[in-house]
């Protein structure tokens, strides 16, 4: 079993979003014999005017939950995020879109051993075929994202004007963002979106986030640094 599945929610504000200033995805998982049941957890910063100084700060829950097949075999699943991006939809709500991973490995032993009886092949095509409307989904979000990236690349070229740096987590570390749960336990896990300010060095972002080069260089490609850039850092457990 290994099944990728999107998720999306419109988080509605109770003031005016002028602007996302950071932003952070956590998330807490809970394993039982029939599915998988947790929480994402948004929170971070933003401002109600462009030009103000001020900032306000917002946490949500999002619940989300996963069916497991009957025959899973339970200590072998594994969850995991592989894609978080944001967009701001109109005056007051918070589009976030995640991606995340579930794989396990299933007991043969509880599958029909000779021939499957014909409801048992039209529930097995039916869980194809909604695998591949999924697939169908994410591919097409995929290519709406670098039809967007695109469009502002363009407009930076000929407005001169600085456009805000594309949301979306590079496909790069997407591999590294791995939270794998064995257990019936509740996992915690928090990563930091850091965008790069004018005058900042690895080194002062190390010193302000309390990290180390080696560390971002785990889950950034950092070989060129500019402003406007998105680094993936985690959190610091020894804090």
């Amino acid at each position: 079993m290994n099944k990728t599945i999107p998720f999306t929610n419109d988080i509605v504000f109770s003031t005016k979003i002028a602007s996302i200033t950071s932003i952070s995805l956590e998330h807490e998982v809970t394993i039982n014999d029939t599915e998988i049941n947790g929480n994402f957890i948004i929170s971070g910063d933003y401002k109600t005017h462009e030009v103000s100084v001020n900032k306000e700060k917002f946490n949500y829950s999002l619940p989300f939950s996963v069916d497991l097949p009957d025959n899973v075999i339970k200590d072998t699943i594994n969850f995991d995020i592989s894609d978080f991006t944001y967009d701001v939809i109109g005056d007051d709500t918070l589009r976030v879109n995640i991606e995340f991973n579930v794989e396990a490995n299933l007991n043969e032993e509880q599958l029909t051993p000779i021939i499957k009886k014909t409801e048992d092949i039209i529930f097995d095509e039916e869980i194809e075929r909604k695998e591949k409307e999924e697939n169908e989904i994410i591919e097409k979000e995929e290519k709406e994202v670098e039809i967007k990236e695109k469009d502002e690349e363009i407009k930076l070229v000929n407005e001169e004007e600085q456009v805000a740096p594309s949301k979306r987590i590079n496909d790069d570390i997407k591999e590294n963002i791995i939270s794998t749960i064995n257990s019936d336990e509740d996992t915690y896990t928090t990563y930091y979106v850091h965008i790069v300010r004018e005058n900042e060095t690895i080194e002062s972002i190390c010193e302000k986030l309390h990290t180390t080069k080696d560390i971002i260089e785990n889950y950034n490609d950092i070989t060129t640094l500019s402003i406007n850039d998105k680094l993936i850092i985690p959190k610091n457990t020894d804090e």
